[in-house]
């Protein structure tokens, strides 16, 4: 699978949580699939958009978790 990114987005924020944070988002500019899921880049090339999102159980992000902890 390709998680290469064409963008990345690092946000800085402090809104509701007390604790200033980060966020590091990679911009896609096509769907990814993976495990037959589509995964979509809400917003793409504006600002990300938080509120929308792409779902899938905790067996699928376990295993895109692993698949980029091996790139590393």
């Amino acid at each position: 699978t390709n998680f290469d990114y064409q963008k990345i987005n690092y946000l800085m924020l402090m809104m509701n949580d007390p604790t200033v944070h980060f966020h590091i988002i990679p911009r896609y500019d096509t769907v990814k699939t993976f495990e037959n899921i589509k995964f979509y880049d809400f917003g793409y090339p504006s600002m990300p958009s938080l509120n929308e999102g792409n779902i899938c159980n905790e067996k699928v992000k376990d295993q895109i978790i692993k698949q980029l902890k091996d790139k590393i």
